[in-house]
């Protein structure tokens, strides 16, 4: 008995036009094409790999290719007595550089690939947030236009009261009062309507706001199915707002490290071919070098090793602690936020399924008292303002449980956005 009722309360809440709307992945995808906070976490994430690929490139061999010419004062001419000899000299050498060890540079190429890490995490994350941002609007979409049709139809109720309790006033079954209250009601319920379409309006247009166009009718949601526990509890670690500040606080770890080693040596390695050659106009021969023209390898190895750097040295090590307890505070605050959001929002989710439940016999309830008040104005054992107070307690209870079974099904993605688990095949699941 209590199936069937349940059934037929959540029947209410769904017509036949819109069950075949636009469900919340299209919407979804329509809004992830266009959406800019997702733009610029990809941006940062495409800009994030490029600082990476250049900390890697940092050890990869350096070959380059460099060639000079001089020319230098002129030198008086034994010809003609006056100074218009010129010397001349091209040099070509083809470098090879190849650093060996060089720690502060790896310790930095280290914290990019971190930051890069970052990034991705971060990416995912918005991308998340991306789908409760257009899940709540659309069920805030559906909410609405489910209660502006149910206080349509309130409305429509009311106006045949109204003219059944002018009907009753002519054939003398009833006092003018009647006419009055009916009256009464009928012009509260069409406010409500105008409330209603306005509210209807606005939550359209935010959905508007993120896909960027007004995609139609959406997909109503199914019916409830009081044993839907799908729902469970998922660690927070698991979240990608957590994991990115805990790449952060690597790669902050990383730099500190880098900064420290700014003191220590640095080894390189250098091997370089080629030659120079020289000529005179003008000029004595002799100026020339002795083996003009030949080329020859030369090979290098060079060892830095920092011995004082003033007070910058001690200011990057200071800095860099310094940014290091920031990123630290900063996981430690993301964790507590997630671990609340995530305790609130399973609590939600176990709230809102009972609420669901016991308004859906309370509609069901309400609709047989509707129909039993009517049945007793009919034989004289109810008056007419009994049958207005069960209208509108009908009403109160269908759109009291449309907004809870859209609330609640909003509390499910947010749970799991919460988890950090909200993916492409619950927003499908949430609007079959």
């Amino acid at each position: 008995m209590y199936a069937r009722l349940l059934v037929a309360a959540v029947a209410l809440t769904a017509t036949p036009s819109m069950a075949r709307g636009v469900d919340l992945l299209d919407v979804y995808r329509l809004a992830l094409a266009s959406d800019p906070v997702v733009a610029q976490a990809r941006a940062d994430h495409r800009a994030a790999l490029e600082r990476a690929r250049q900390g890697s490139g940092l050890f990869a061999p350096q070959l380059s290719l460099q060639m000079s010419w001089q020319q230098k004062q002129p030198y008086p001419s034994p010809v003609h007595g006056r100074a218009t000899g010129l010397y001349r000299q091209r040099s070509l050498a083809l470098t090879l550089n190849q650093r060996i060890i060089d720690r502060p540079a790896q310790w930095d190429g280290a914290a990019t690939r971190e930051e890069a890490a970052a990034a991705a995490v971060q990416l995912e994350a918005e991308t998340q947030k991306l789908r409760l941002r257009v899940a709540e609007a659309y069920f805030a979409v559906l909410a609405t236009e489910d209660a502006l049709r149910l206080t349509e139809a309130k409305a429509r109720v009311m106006k045949d009261q109204v003219d059944l309790a002018a009907r009753r006033v002519d054939v003398g079954l009833a006092a003018v009062t009647e006419s009055y209250e009916a009256g009464t009601v009928y012009a509260a319920a069409a406010v409500d309507v105008t409330n209603a379409r306005i509210a209807a309006a606005d939550s359209r247009e935010a959905l508007i706001q993120l896909t960027g166009k007004d995609v139609g009718a959406l997909k109503v949601l199914g019916p409830h199915d009081p044993a839907d526990e799908r729902m469970v509890s998922v660690p927070v670690a698991r979240s990608p707002r957590v994991a990115a500040a805990e790449h952060r606080v690597a790669a902050a770890q990383h730099r500190l490290a880098g900064a420290r080693a700014g003191r220590l040596p640095t080894l390189g390695f250098q091997a370089s071919y080629g030659g120079t050659t020289a000529w005179a106009v003008h000029a004595p021969l002799a100026a020339l070098p002795r083996h003009n023209g030949r080329r020859a390898l030369t090979v290098r190895l060079t060892l830095k090793v920092p011995l004082f750097g003033g007070t910058a040295d001690a200011s990057r090590v200071s800095r860099a602690i310094h940014q290091h307890d920031v990123a630290q505070s900063a996981l430690e605050s993301m964790r507590r936020d997630v671990l609340r959001g995530t305790r609130s929002s399973l609590r939600a989710v176990d709230v809102g399924r009972l609420r669901v439940d016991a308004l859906a016999a309370a509609v069901a309830s309400a609709e047989t008292a509707c129909e039993v008040t009517r049945a007793g104005l009919a034989v004289g054992t109810r008056n007419f303002a009994d049958v207005l107070a069960a209208e509108t307690r009908l009403a109160a209870a269908r759109m009291t449980y449309s907004k809870a079974r859209h609330a609640s099904a909003a509390d499910t993605l947010r749970a799991a956005y919460e988890q950090g688990s909200l993916t492409d095949l619950m927003l499908a699941d949430a609007s079959r």
